[in-house]
Parts: C-alpha cells; sequence; structure tokens
C-alpha cells in the first residue's frame, strides 16, 4: 500500500490514490477526456507525486518541488520534473514590467516559458493539491506547523493588495500566484484542478480575495468529500475537487458540487450533490 506522509511543518498533505483518481475523472468531466492532450500541465506542488501518478503520461507534463530529494526518490515517475519555489521565484516579473522585460527566470523550463509567452499556444492547467497551512485555525489542515510557515513574497503581495486573512493561507497564495500569471503573460489560457479545502467558497474573511478572483476564474464544477480522506485530518472539515476556468465567475453566491462519502476508508462512491455558499456575499 501506497504510503501517505503528513508534513506537519510545510502544511503537506499528501493525496491518497482514491483522491487522485477522482481529480482525474473530475477533470475529464469539465475539461473532456483529452485533457491531458490539449493541455500542458503543471503540478507546482508535486511533493512526492501522488497526484500526478494517475495521469497517463500522454501529453507535457511538469511536476515542481521545493526539494531536490523528492525528485531523486521517485526520478522514475512521469513528467519533466524540476526544483521550484513557487511562491518565492519569479515574483517581480509579474509586477514590473521592468522585471519581465529583462526575463531574468529561476529555474523554469523554457517550455513552460515559451507557453506562457505565446497567446496562441496550449492552455496551461495547473493540477494542484497545495499545502493547506494557515496562521489560525480555521480552514487550516493542521495547527502543528513552524511559526513563519506561510511568510513568502506571494504573501507579502496579497498583503499590499488588502486581501485580508486569505494571505495567510497557502493554497491561497498558489490561486494569487498563478492569477497573476494570467494578467502578466500573454497566454491568458490559464486554468486550475485544486484539491483544497471548501473555505475557499465560503468563508466571510475571504470576501475581497474571492471578489477579486472571480474576475479571473469561472468555477466549472468539482466535488465535496470528508477531510479524513487524508491522514491526520478531521472530518469536520470539507475537502473539495473544484475546476477553474478562464473568465469571469458569474455566480458568486452558489456553487454545486458532486458529494462523496466513504464506503471504506480508501474508497468513496457518488451519493448526491451539495451547495456551498458564499458566506460573505449574503449578508
Amino acid at each position: 500500500m501506497e504510503k501517505e506522509i503528513n508534513n506537519r511543518n510545510l502544511g503537506e498533505i499528501y493525496t491518497p490514490e482514491h483522491i487522485s483518481k477522482l481529480l482525474k475523472n473530475k477533470t475529464k468531466d469539465v475539461l473532456g477526456e483529452d485533457f491531458e492532450d490539449r493541455f500542458l500541465i503543471w503540478d507546482c506542488a508535486w511533493g512526492t507525486g501522488n497526484l500526478t501518478k494517475q495521469l497517463d503520461g500522454t501529453g507535457e507534463l511538469f511536476c515542481s518541488t521545493l526539494r531536490q530529494m523528492d525528485i531523486k526518490k521517485n526520478r522514475k515517475l512521469k513528467g519533466t520534473k524540476f526544483v521550484y519555489n513557487f511562491l518565492e521565484e519569479d515574483i517581480d516579473q509579474l509586477f514590473s514590467e521592468q522585471e519581465m522585460w529583462i526575463a531574468e527566470h529561476k529555474n523554469i523550463p523554457e517550455r513552460i516559458l515559451e507557453c506562457l509567452n505565446d497567446e496562441n499556444d496550449k492552455p496551461i492547467l495547473f493540477y494542484i493539491n497545495p499545502p493547506y497551512v494557515s496562521t489560525g485555525t480555521f480552514g487550516s489542515n493542521n495547527t502543528d506547523f513552524k511559526d513563519g510557515a506561510t511568510l513568502s513574497r506571494v504573501k507579502a503581495q496579497m498583503r499590499d493588495g488588502a486581501l485580508g486573512s486569505a494571505s495567510d493561507q497557502l493554497y491561497c497564495q498558489f490561486i494569487y500566484r498563478i492569477w497573476k500569471m494570467m494578467e502578466a503573460y500573454p497566454n491568458k489560457k490559464l486554468y486550475m484542478a485544486l484539491v483544497i479545502p471548501a473555505q475557499l467558497l465560503t468563508v466571510a474573511s475571504y470576501s475581497k480575495f474571492r471578489e477579486e478572483m472571480f474576475k479571473h476564474f469561472k468555477f466549472s464544477g468539482g466535488a465535496y468529500f470528508r477531510a479524513n480522506n487524508f491522514k491526520g485530518l478531521n472530518n469536520r472539515w470539507g475537502i473539495t475537487i473544484q475546476i477553474w476556468e478562464p473568465g469571469i465567475n458569474i455566480n458568486k453566491n452558489e456553487f454545486k458540487l458532486d458529494l462523496y462519502k466513504n464506503v471504506s476508508p480508501s474508497e468513496i462512491k457518488h451519493v448526491g450533490y451539495k451547495t456551498l455558499y458564499n458566506i460573505g456575499n449574503m449578508r
């Protein structure tokens, strides 16, 4: 049985096989059976590769992680792998035309840059289960982490943009970096297939973040299941799969997802639907 590791200091929750399969199936439902061939796929929170093991590897797959050791241990897995800190590196280019013009990037494969810089190239799909650490307990996947775990250059930019408590949540930092890439590069066809807590769509303190996010991405479907499908997480919380496409999100208040329940610790089945409500927009 595949090992599932919970690295609490980094807020990483490694994806079990049945959730990885569900993400692939939901992505197919929304983006089409051939999404692997049509998209350049970037798992920018790759870790040990549990999420992308389920992909067929028929298209362009790129995998970045914080640690060279992850790549060394999993070098046989499919995809082009490289060390890259998504929340720290190449941030200046997203906010400075001069830095973009200089075009000095650190460690990003040329093929990704080529795709980002060509509006007629493939769409790019960010296919990720990002870390869930926050500086508070609500909406966090654990509260046992080192001080400063959420500090990043992306967080500093979010604070400057007055995006509230979403700045303290790592998965929101990943989303923010992606929409800033959409703004900065000619290729605007950026998509997201995410495994993240349900709170992104519901928490009132994320209202400003959602308001800005909805100007860049529209919700296209997903799934809801209990957090204890991940080792060490409490079933009080809901985890979601969310698929986002480029565009303006019209329905800002209600989000309908497929509802899944466990029939065993490693198997879930579809049992209906669940609607999440944007509390911050319903005062």
